[in-house]
């Protein structure tokens, strides 16, 4: 009972404490019991106004490190998940535009050097009218990351096709105009992602 009565006696010293003399209590220093009352008071003083009480001496350090790492998880899941729809925005939203605008391309390519041109101009202007309409609607900060990840693509594919062919010629394009096949691979597969991702 005695126990009891000291513990009432602590909760109203606490209450009755100016903010600054609060403050300088040390949560970690108290006994079980006086902590437990401490986290009571300072709640207390919290949903009174009290904010410099909360600022010289935290509540528990344990649960608000967990919010904390519970809090950087979520914004990291969302970072990544926000950062692949951009890069699929950016490589197959373009891609969708272009197939849409295909009937009136297919007007003025007659050639192979003019489909390689269509392919950099559609690539270069739907990659900015799409990234800009979704900053606009969602101002998305994961958009801005969206070159890495077609960069690293880029660098991979160049690695590959390094001892293979002339880099310069297959990954502008020219060596498709000359010959279907491997080179025109390399520039669609790796150039044109990597326009549209660093475009957008």
């Amino acid at each position: 009972m005695a126990v009891e009565i000291d513990l009432r006696k602590l909760e109203k010293d606490y209450l009755t404490m100016s903010a600054e003399e609060f403050s300088l209590l040390r949560r970690d220093d108290l006994t079980p019991e006086a902590a437990e009352i401490y986290d009571r008071v300072a709640a207390i003083r919290r949903t009174a106004g009290d904010d410099q009480v909360l600022e010289g001496a935290p509540i528990s350090s344990g649960p608000a490190s967990h919010d904390q790492f519970a809090n950087l998880a979520i914004r990291i899941l969302r970072g990544c998940a926000g950062l692949i729809a951009n890069t699929l925005g950016a490589v197959i939203g373009v891609g969708i535009l272009k197939t849409l605008s295909s009937p009136l391309v297919k007007l003025f390519t007659h050639s192979r050097l003019s489909i390689i041109l269509t392919e950099w101009i559609g690539s270069i202007v739907f990659a900015a009218l799409l990234g800009i309409s979704v900053q606009r609607k969602w101002r998305t900060r994961s958009a801005r990351w969206v070159w890495i990840p077609a960069f690293l693509w880029f660098l991979f594919g160049f690695a590959t096709y390094l001892w293979l062919c002339n880099p310069l010629l297959t990954f502008s394009g020219i060596a498709c105009v000359q010959t279907v096949g491997v080179s025109c691979f390399a520039f669609i597969n790796f150039t044109i992602i990597l326009v549209r991702c660093s475009v957008y």
